[in-house]
């Protein structure tokens, strides 16, 4: 059974691995933006794909089912879908990460943008700005 959680945390890390290079706003190394805002980069986004996979692997898998204090060994296997649904959660999950990322980016800049005068040459550099590049790019005057 362990080398059929490992398949499936694989899969999930693969799924955060993509995540990763789809995105344009990717770092390689965890780190912090603002006080109470981090990046995962592509360490954490493997982790959380695969823990996303593993925990929905857990709820859906053949062995969901199975109990944990069972003598007898179960004879579930896991199938191609269950290999591709922890891939895809793998991908859901780190997504749904960066994006409660991005939104705390935009949100400081905003506040930032709104603490400083009216510059149109900052404004439209924010507007084709991905979020980190938004907030580091613009302090405040």
């Amino acid at each position: 059974m362990l080398l059929f959680w490992s398949l499936v945390c694989i899969a999930g890390a693969l799924g955060g691995v993509l995540t990763t290079l789809v995105t344009s706003d990717t770092v390689m190394l965890p780190r912090r933006v603002e006080d109470t805002t981090w990046q995962l980069g592509i360490i954490g986004n493997v982790i959380v794909g695969a823990a996303a996979a593993a925990a929905s692997w857990g709820l859906y898998s053949p062995y969901s089912q199975a109990s944990v204090l069972a003598i007898a060994p179960t004879t579930a296997s896991p199938t191609v879908s269950a290999l591709t649904m922890a891939f895809l959660t793998g991908i859901g999950g780190t997504k749904w990460l960066n994006s409660e990322t991005q939104s705390d980016l935009w949100q400081a800049t905003a506040a930032k943008a709104a603490a400083t005068s009216v510059d149109s040459a900052k404004a439209a550099q924010v507007l084709t700005s991905s979020a980190t590049a938004a907030f580091i790019d613009n302090p405040v005057d």
